[in-house]
C-alpha cells in the first residue's frame, strides 16, 4: 500500500509558462533552478548534491536551492558556492512556489548507517506540482518516480548524479514540458491521496468480510 498526496493541492503552477514567481529569482529562465527540499543530512545526499553542482555548474549553469535544515545546515552556511541558495525550513505554500519554479527536483537518498529512504513523498509532491525529479536508486525511491519521465541515476555517485542531472538539464522546454505532464498525469492516477484511501479502504474491507 502505498502512501499519496493530494493532488488538488499540489498543482503546476498558472504561471510556470511565463516564469513569474515573485520574490524567488526565478525570472531567468537562462539559469534554471535545481531543487531539494528535505533534510539538510548525508542521508538525503546532500552532500552528493552538492559536488555534483559543482562539478556541472561552469559548463552547465544553473542555481541549486536546498530547502530545509538539518544537521548540515552549519556546516554548509558560509560555505557553499555562490551559486547555492540555502532558504531554512519553509511552509508548505512557499515549498510548492518553490517547486513550481524549479526546472527538477533532486533527492539523492542513500543508506547511511543501515537506513534507507522508504518512499520520499517529495518527490511525488514534486511531480505533482508537474516537475521531473532525479534520485537514486535506494530503498522504495524507485517506486516513486514516473516511469519514462523522471530520472533514476544508475548508481549512488556525485559522477552518476551530475549526468542525470545534466540531462534533465539539456532538455529543450517542450521535452520538459511533456515530461513534467507525465509527472504529473503519472502521479494522480498512481499516486494519489484519493487512491491511496480507496485503496486502503479495499484492503480493510478485504480482511473484515
Amino acid at each position: 500500500h502505498y502512501q499519496g498526496v493530494d493532488t488538488d493541492w499540489w498543482t503546476p503552477s498558472s504561471n510556470a509558462a511565463s516564469g513569474s514567481f515573485p520574490g524567488l529569482g526565478c525570472d531567468a529562465p537562462d539559469v534554471p533552478v535545481v531543487l531539494f527540499v528535505g533534510a539538510l543530512s548525508r542521508l538525503k545526499g546532500v552532500d552528493d548534491l552538492i559536488a555534483a553542482s559543482v562539478s556541472l555548474v561552469g559548463r552547465c549553469p544553473h542555481r541549486l536551492v536546498l530547502v530545509g535544515d538539518g544537521p548540515l545546515a552549519s556546516v554548509l552556511h558560509g560555505r557553499v558556492p555562490s551559486h547555492v541558495t540555502l532558504t531554512g525550513g519553509l511552509g508548505r505554500e512557499r515549498v510548492r512556489e518553490w517547486m513550481r519554479c524549479a526546472r527538477v527536483l533532486v533527492l539523492p537518498t542513500k543508506p547511511t548507517r543501515g537506513r534507507e529512504e522508504a518512499a520520499g513523498l517529495v518527490l511525488l509532491e514534486a511531480q505533482a506540482c508537474g516537475v521531473p525529479v532525479v534520485t537514486y536508486p535506494t530503498g522504495g525511491t524507485p517506486e516513486m518516480i514516473a516511469p519514462g519521465a523522471s530520472l533514476l541515476a544508475a548508481q549512488r555517485s556525485p559522477h552518476s548524479l551530475a549526468r542525470s542531472i545534466d540531462e534533465a538539464l539539456a532538455w529543450s522546454e517542450d521535452e520538459r514540458a511533456d515530461r513534467g505532464a507525465a509527472c504529473r498525469a503519472w502521479v494522480t492516477h498512481e499516486r494519489s491521496l484519493r487512491g491511496s484511501v480507496d485503496q486502503l479502504r479495499e484492503t480493510y474491507a478485504d480482511v473484515t468480510r
